[in-house]
This record gives structure tokens, C-alpha cells and sequence, in this order.
């Protein structure tokens, strides 16, 4: 029977599901093929046919939610309307992304501290330290236009700003789910964003 993009596309996914599992509930380092395998239902060398091996499963998975968020983030700056709106609407998107997709929630534990260091990620560490820098470039960027509008502290640079939001929203999502989800983040989301963005907001 010939197969279509369909069936491998399914069977991709259903590869990708279960890493996920298998990485959540053993972490990275001690997740094996044939545990991938096996929560699949298949063989690993139906693996083979999609991944090379455990790494570019791992690197698909972070790949695929780092675009999520991409697009989380856009069409929060793309609503528009002053620059603390935007950056309020960036903040409780994105932690509101994290408390509502179980799939996101997944990966982003998993990639926060379910993980540790492995040699064959190294590249994948090195994307993501570039794309960090690109991503406070580009707050930083916007602040600097919140500034100018008078929006923002201008005794601040908006680098140090663009590194405390990033900062700031990182460690509530860590808090979060490292305390086992034990307040709720869409509750408070929007008073987190207003505490952190009132240390931003210029001086009347």
C-alpha cells in the first residue's frame, strides 16, 4: 500500500507525541528509541525513517513550540494600541498560552529543567542563546520606541528592560511549573505584567 504525505505525516506526529511523553515522565538523558518506540506502537526502525535519532526528535519538539510562541507574540504586537498595551498583551499571551496547551506546557517543562546536558544538543543550545539575543534585541527596540513616545523610563536603557521582561516572565512560567501549578497563572497573569511594567513606566 502506498503511502501518502498524509499517513507519514500522522505517523511523524505520533513519533512526536510520544517522545514528549517519554521525555516528560524520564527526562531527556534517560529516554531511549525503544521507549519511543514502544509508546508509539512501532518499531525504531520506524523512527529511523523520520529522525535520525533521539536528539532530532528532542529538537523538533522544541522547535515546533519555540514557533508557537513566535506566533503567540505576533498577534500580540499586531492588536496594536500603546506600547504598555503591547507588552502587557505579549507578557499574558504567552503565560496564558502556557496555562491553556497541555502540548506547550509539555515542552516548555521539558525544556526548563527536564533536559539537562547533553553533547548532542549543543547546537541546539547555541540556536537558542542567538535567538534569546535576537529576541532582546528586539524588545529592546520597541522599548526604545516606548521611550521616545514617553511611555517608558528613559534613565533606563532598553536592553536592561528588554532583559528584566524576558527575565521576569521566564521566572513566573519556571515558578509555575515547578511548583506544580499550584496558583493560577491566567488569574494573576495580567497583574504580574502591570507590577513589572509600572517599574518601566516613566515618571510623571
Amino acid at each position: 500500500m502506498k503511502r501518502t504525505k498524509e499517513d507519514a505525516e500522522k505517523t511523524r506526529q505520533t513519533l512526536l507525541d510520544a517522545a514528549l511523553a517519554v521525555f516528560s515522565s524520564k527526562g531527556y538523558q534517560a529516554a531511549r528509541l525503544q521507549d519511543i518506540a514502544t509508546a508509539a506502537g512501532t518499531t525504531r526502525g520506524a523512527i529511523y525513517h523520520h529522525f535520525s535519532n533521539k536528539a532530532e526528535l528532542y529538537k523538533a519538539l522544541i522547535r515546533d513550540a519555540s514557533q508557537q510562541g513566535n506566533v503567540a507574540i505576533q498577534t500580540a504586537v499586531s492588536a496594536g494600541g500603546s506600547f504598555t498595551d503591547i507588552f502587557q498583551r505579549i507578557f499574558t499571551t504567552t503565560l496564558q498560552l502556557l496555562a491553556t496547551d497541555e502540548r506547550f506546557r509539555q515542552v516548555t517543562a521539558l525544556s526548563l529543567y527536564k533536559t539537562g546536558i547533553s553533547p548532542e544538543l549543543a547546537d541546539l543550545e547555541a540556536q537558542r542563546l542567538q535567538q534569546a539575543d535576537t529576541l532582546v534585541a528586539g524588545i529592546a527596540a520597541t522599548m526604545q520606541q516606548g521611550i521616545a513616545n514617553g511611555e517608558f523610563r528613559a534613565d533606563i536603557s532598553p536592553e536592561t528592560m528588554a532583559r528584566a521582561f524576558l527575565s521576569f516572565q521566564n521566572g513566573v512560567a519556571w515558578l509555575w511549573l515547578a511548583g506544580g501549578q499550584n496558583f493560577s497563572l491566567t488569574d494573576e497573569a495580567s497583574a504580574l505584567s502591570e507590577i513589572l511594567l509600572h517599574g518601566m513606566a516613566a515618571k510623571v
